[in-house]
């Protein structure tokens, strides 16, 4: 089974968590929720709260297949600020796993340094913060160069989840699982 490892810290945007997670889980993916810290409860930037399922620090990072940077500014600051990570998304870039982010989260990604050689789109406020840090910078919703897939906000959370899915199982699976939705 396909393993997604979602990176939580106070003030990501709920949206971008819950509905990808949402979409996955129901895809037959296993997505585990980390926080940042040793506090599993995680406060998102509308104060919602949530409870993650383990500390980033005690997490057998090998056996994940993707990882997952939500946004949310403060959150984003957050993951930014933190080293350890920023080696840990190294590490997946390296071994080619999927790296996903959304809204001001590629910012995490280009902190690790790696979007140089890649195609991206994020939140329209992060665009000049970011531009500098990746080779091409599109205001498409959803946007997939090799390894790493980056989408704009809130907005798209969903259509991100989608393609996501679809990339680690198969197309009409996604589809179906739409369907399922009644996503139109």
């Amino acid at each position: 089974m396909t393993r997604i490892l979602t990176i939580l810290a106070d003030g990501f945007e709920e949206l971008e968590v819950v509905a990808p997670v949402d979409i996955w889980r129901r895809g037959g993916l296993e997505v585990t929720l980390c926080s940042l810290l040793r506090e599993v409860q995680v406060t998102g930037r509308n104060n919602m709260r949530m409870l993650a399922q383990t500390p980033l620090e005690d997490e057998v990072l090998e056996n994940y297949d993707a990882l997952f940077i939500p946004g949310g500014a403060p959150g984003v600051q957050k993951l930014m600020s933190h080293q350890p990570l920023s080696e840990i998304l190294r590490s997946f870039n390296h071994k080619k796993k999927m790296l996903i982010s959304i809204c001001a989260g590629p910012l995490v990604l280009a902190k690790a340094g790696i979007l140089i050689d890649h195609t991206l789109t994020c939140h329209p406020q992060t665009e000049k913060d970011i531009s500098s840090h990746c080779q091409n910078l599109t205001q498409d919703a959803v946007v997939v160069s090799r390894n790493i897939i980056t989408s704009r906000g809130p907005g798209t959370a969903s259509e991100l989840a989608f393609t996501v899915l679809a990339l680690l199982t198969h197309p009409e699976h996604a589809e179906k699982v739409r369907k399922e939705m009644v996503f139109i």
